[in-house]
């Protein structure tokens, strides 16, 4: 299709007419479908995290623990939760420049940042509960057998989170490269 053709084919088209109340609607947060699920999300990893770290103490010997096993796993826990609340304000606030190309470049650029912070973060988090649940336990051969295939684990829920950020950060950058 020629250009001259593309535009005469776009002057054509007649558009709905919406009201101020249904733009208003369609834009409010609570009615986006991707924020829903990204809220959703939000809410049962902070309350399954919030529980954890109101359990612990009592319900995995959190008690006799050292006080710096105790520390290390509540602030993991504090800092996953608020990198969490992070990256939703991150997904609302998607516009914010002077235009369409500034703004998703700033977005991509908070997203890049974000991934490598969530990958940390995540890193970091299971760290802190290896550390506090060998904390005090004696090692025997099943024991470091145990340790190894819970590290092993980990690394590849790590591999898959780093493998699903490059995908998803390929896509917004396909997208820029479209813009521009």
């Amino acid at each position: 299709m020629e250009l001259d053709d593309f535009k005469s084919a776009w002057k054509s088209v007649e558009f709905p007419m919406k009201g101020d109340r249904e733009i208003l609607s369609m834009i409010r947060e609570s009615k986006h479908p991707v924020l829903k699920k990204i809220r959703r999300q939000l809410t049962i990893e902070v309350a399954g995290l919030t529980v954890f770290l109101a359990c612990y103490w009592s319900l995995f010997d959190g008690a006799s623990k050292h006080f710096f096993v105790n520390l290390l796993l509540v602030i993991t826990l504090l800092a996953t939760i608020w990198y969490n609340i992070y990256g939703y304000y991150i997904a609302k606030n998607i516009v914010d420049g002077p235009n369409l190309q500034a703004s998703f470049q700033k977005y991509l650029r908070r997203m890049s940042g974000y991934a490598l912070g969530s990958i940390f973060s995540k890193a970091f988090y299971a760290f802190s509960l290896i550390v506090f649940f060998t904390s005090g336990v004696s090692f025997h051969l099943s024991t470091y057998f145990a340790l190894g295939t819970i590290a092993i684990l980990f690394t590849i829920q790590l591999t898959l989170l780093s493998r699903m950020w490059a995908k998803r950060l390929g896509v917004l950058n396909e997208l820029l490269s479209l813009l521009k």
